[in-house]
């Protein structure tokens, strides 16, 4: 009983031991790496590739005019020849609403786009909600079930009660 700690504290040492070990053959391991990557980096520069290749690469050659400006957007390259023509639409663009969603304690998760002919007009509380919606099936059940009006009982006055 007396030899668990010592033994214990022996294993923490070892192991702690071996820990460092590790540690230290994990970053020779990196660094050699790296000095391996390091010695077959070398700079190119893109110059040199167009000089020193066998076949200069050759750009398409295309002429084409220009349409008016006022009409459509010109999509160009980097060198300026004329990529795509997009025509300009006199659309009325229209702004996309949102609505944000909340969880139960008010704090906002996300938005939700509207579609402005669903939007609702006017907002009712929970409470006027429920009783719309009380309202509405109490009718509904009312309708289903139509009162008959039943007789009224008429105490008389002049009764007596007898007891034996």
């Amino acid at each position: 009983m007396q030899n668990r700690p010592l033994i214990a504290l022996c294993l923490a040492v070892l192991a702690a031991v071996l820990i460092i070990v590790a540690g230290k053959s994990c970053a020779e391991d990196i660094n050699r790496i790296n000095k391996r990557t390091q010695s077959t980096k070398s700079t190119i520069n893109p110059d040199d590739l167009l000089t020193n290749s066998p076949t200069p690469p050759t750009l398409p050659l295309t002429t084409a005019t220009a349409p008016d400006p006022e009409q459509y957007v010109v999509v160009t390259n980097m060198i300026g020849e004329v990529i795509q023509t997009i025509p300009i639409t006199t659309e009325e663009v229209t702004e996309q609403q949102y609505a944000t969603v909340t969880d139960l304690l008010g704090d906002p998760i996300g938005l939700v786009p509207i579609d402005p002919d669903e939007m609702p007009t006017t907002t009712l509380s929970i409470l006027e909600q429920y009783e719309a919606t009380r309202a509405s099936m109490e009718a509904a059940e009312r309708a289903e079930h139509p009162t008959t009006a039943e007789p009224t009982t008429v105490l008389r006055t002049d009764f007596t009660i007898v007891l034996n």
